[in-house]
């Protein structure tokens, strides 16, 4: 019997970037909003992140009202797509409404999408959810609030010790001359009975 060896040679394909596959991943790993707009302006895609922040399904977020619950309109969009396609100017801040009623802040950037022919084909927005930031803000303006307050308690503290201090200088100043004209009234005293002839007094 006669041994054999098998050779299997498998070509394996390159994979290729498509723009479908850019999209799929976008609508899976990006964690901002990311929503897809054809030529009439009409939502047609979103990624997970937004189906997760906005708590909705993403039949469901197709069908939501833009102006009612993703903070822009029919108006900005276009006017933002008349815009050059070098225009940095395509950023907006609005409120984005989610499935129990929580307004999120968000700042949207609207990228145009134009084909070889440079005719506008759809448009993105990116949004960036700045609840995070507003609340990094706030609590920096809290802390700066609070540095503040203990460098004017430090301040007041520093002026009470200074004044405290005085006053005690001047009590101690009172008391000395008190002991000091205690002594003279004393000696005074001492000396009268000694013109009286009261020597041995003691």
């Amino acid at each position: 019997m006669g041994a054999g060896f098998f050779i299997a040679v498998i070509l394996l394909k390159q994979p290729e970037l498509s723009s479908a596959i850019v999209s799929r991943f976008i609508e899976s790993h990006l964690k901002e909003l990311v929503l897809f707009f054809d030529q009439n302006f009409k939502l047609y895609a979103v990624n997970n992140f937004c189906i997760n922040l906005l708590s909705y399904n993403s039949n469901e977020i197709l069908k939501l009202s833009i102006e009612d619950h993703l903070g822009t309109n029919t108006q900005r969009l276009m006017k933002f797509a008349q815009s050059p396609a070098d225009c940095s100017d395509l950023r907006f801040e609005t409120t984005v409404v989610a499935r129990n009623g929580q307004k999120i802040p968000v700042q949207f950037t609207q990228i145009n999408v134009v084909d070889n022919f440079k005719d506008f084909v759809g448009l993105v927005l990116i949004g960036q959810d700045l609840c995070e930031k507003k609340l990094l803000k706030k609590e920096i303006a809290e802390r700066e609030h609070n540095q503040e307050l203990l460098r004017q308690t430090g301040l007041n503290l520093e002026d009470t010790v200074k004044k405290r201090t005085l006053e005690l200088i001047e009590a101690n100043q009172l008391l000395v001359n008190e002991l000091i004209e205690k002594q003279r009234t004393e000696a005074q005293i001492i000396s009268d009975l000694e013109h009286a002839g009261y020597r041995d007094w003691e």
